[in-house]
């Protein structure tokens, strides 16, 4: 279950669909919460990378230190856009560089963190 729920996580926010939606909450209260790890109500770049690259130790079900489709529920497209050598299996690299780029995205003040609506 917890593994279910990291990856659901992990994928919904670096998904650029997700971060497309304007006037709409990037994360969930409760994913805000989780990822807020000081409490001080924002999120900073470093907590961001910090849960992502759990997430991926998570998600790399057969410790290869690559992510394939059938290791995550994910989109194709989601998928695709991350995959940036185009080889059908996410790096840890390529799964961080992609999560880093939706935070930088998501972080439309250039302050270095996200907060909750």
């Amino acid at each position: 279950m917890k593994k279910t729920l990291a990856a659901a996580m992990a994928f919904s926010l670096i998904t650029p669909l997700a971060m497309a939606q304007s006037g709409s909450a990037l994360f969930t209260q409760e994913q805000f919460q989780k990822l807020d790890t000081n409490n001080d109500g924002r999120v900073s770049e470093g907590e961001y990378r910090l849960f992502m690259e759990d997430a991926f130790g998570k998600l790399d079900a057969d410790t290869d230190g690559r992510l394939v489709p059938a290791e995550i529920n994910i989109t194709v497209e989601s998928f695709t856009t991350a995959d940036a050598n185009r080889d059908g299996a996410l790096t840890r690299q390529e799964f961080l560089d992609q999560a880093m780029r939706d935070f930088q995205r998501a972080d439309t003040n250039n302050d270095g963190y996200l907060t909750y609506p």
